[in-house]
């Protein structure tokens, strides 16, 4: 990457930009505390984001070790993953970065409210997106030297230890590298290096014979569970979450000025199809693209993220922005009319503003913060044994987070639950109903689900 000033002031942007959101982020004390716990080479851990993330956790915890801040931390993490991640975008498209197509698509990724979001959180997605967006910029055929093509083939295999989920997208284009040269052995030993780089301090944490164990749970868990409890409304799940959450456009419970933004999406996604589809591509090119698209979105939708569905749409989103990008400028190229060119203003401060907005919403706690700082209270005030009763992904942020009590799964111990008869019993969430007696209190803790539609609503029932 040679020295180029805007690269630079671009990168400080995207640094200072995360670095002050995360110095007023209120929930810092809460989650990040709970990831810096997790933050393990435990394959154990498959009910978090980081058993497939042993890369991720290496470098956040080398960030965290000199900046001695784990906000800060995670958000320079943010920060230069976004700036990648614009960087390795414009190098697909072939622009500079000082030029219309250049910096529209920057400002786009930018201020997406998606990549913004999530590059302020304490998950290793932006930076797993920037990586796919740099193999796919050195394994998609275009220039297609073979020296690009071992860098594209050992940075997948770094990637697969920053985010394990993202390794459907990038099959079709190992595949494509891997046989369409005469060096396929070497592409094969560029990528198995870079999956070894990580795996061997795995394997050592974990032991052997325990690894290939969970390992062998994990994969016959995840895949059979996806295949055999597959539902339609995944389908629509996906489509959700990439409409609204990756693109910011107008879902029922959004607000109203998302509608602004919806019909810019639809516009410049028709007028970018346009433009792009006139592009010269190489054959092969075209096939690796919708390849990868197909095998990603089949794999999204029919193993979605859990509990946090919105990240699975993640690497689409750089190409939609690509295309909107495209379509912003063909429309104002060929209606070069006043209200034209204030139709894409409109667009864009809505967009940007909006971006802002939610990033100021992400400050404050969100629902399942506040329920944990509740029941601290409660836990301090009490007398005799807590019982806590909820799902287990609410029980290990609570356990982590050093919540004392006695924890009931609702997935687990349904039988012992409805049993309880000595001490105080709090249930977390919305619901579980499983007590045979009302609840002398209920307590209610929301947060914007613009920001984050996980756990927007969590009720608290004490009885």
């Amino acid at each position: 990457m040679r020295i180029y000033i805007p690269n630079i002031i671009l990168l400080l942007l995207c640094l200072i930009s995360r670095i002050l959101t995360s110095l007023y982020y209120v929930e810092d004390v809460e989650n990040l505390r709970y990831a810096l716990n997790v933050m393990e080479f435990d394959w154990a851990l498959h009910h978090t984001d980081y058993v497939g993330a042993p890369l991720f956790v290496a470098i956040t915890k080398g960030v965290y070790f000199i900046s001695g801040n784990l906000p800060v931390a995670f958000s320079m993490i943010g920060g230069v993953g976004l700036f990648l991640l614009i960087y390795f975008t414009l190098n697909v498209l072939q622009v500079p970065l000082v030029s219309l197509e250049g910096g529209l698509t920057a400002l786009l990724i930018f201020f997406s409210q998606a990549i913004w979001l999530t590059s302020n959180r304490y998950l290793p997605d932006v930076l797993a997106v920037s990586g796919l967006m740099a193999c796919f910029y050195y394994l998609v055929p275009d220039h297609y030297q073979i020296k690009q093509v071992y860098k594209g083939c050992f940075v997948a295999g770094l990637i697969l230890g920053i985010k394990l989920t993202y390794l459907p997208f990038l099959i079709v284009p190992l595949l494509y590298a891997f046989i369409s040269n005469k060096k396929f052995l070497s592409c094969i030993a560029y990528f198995l290096l870079g999956v070894v780089l990580w795996l061997i301090p795995v394997i050592i944490a974990t032991g052997w014979t325990e690894f290939l164990s969970l390992s062998v749970d994990h994969i016959k868990n995840y895949i059979l569970s996806g295949l055999t409890n597959f539902k339609v409304s995944q389908v629509f799940n996906f489509l959700e979450n990439l409409w609204a959450d990756g693109l910011g456009g107008f879902w029922i419970d959004k607000s109203p000025f998302t509608l602004i933004i919806s019909i810019g999406i639809l516009f410049c996604t028709f007028f970018g199809i346009i433009i792009l589809l006139s592009f010269d591509y190489p054959r092969a090119k075209n096939y690796v693209i919708s390849g990868t698209f197909g095998v990603y979105i089949i794999w999204a939708i029919l193993f979605p993220n859990q509990y946090h569905g919105s990240v699975d749409v993640l690497p689409l989103v750089p190409f939609f922005l690509i295309t909107i990008s495209y379509g912003i400028i063909y429309f104002i190229v060929n209606y070069n009319y006043l209200s034209a060119k204030l139709m894409v203003l409109v667009f864009l401060i809505t967009n940007i503003s909006f971006t802002i907005y939610l990033v100021v919403q992400h400050m404050n706690p969100t629902a399942l913060a506040q329920a944990k700082m509740y029941v601290d209270e409660i836990e301090g005030d009490k007398n005799d044994s807590l019982n806590l009763v909820s799902v287990q992904s609410i029980n290990f942020y609570l356990e982590a987070q050093k919540v004392k009590g006695k924890f009931y799964s609702v997935e687990l111990d349904k039988e012992k639950i409805g049993g309880i008869k000595m001490g105080k019993v709090i249930t977390i969430g919305t619901g579980p109903y499983l007590l045979k007696r009302n609840p002398k209190k209920v307590t209610a803790f929301h947060h914007n689900p613009e920001v984050n539609r996980n756990w927007a609503d969590i009720w608290v029932y004490e009885y």
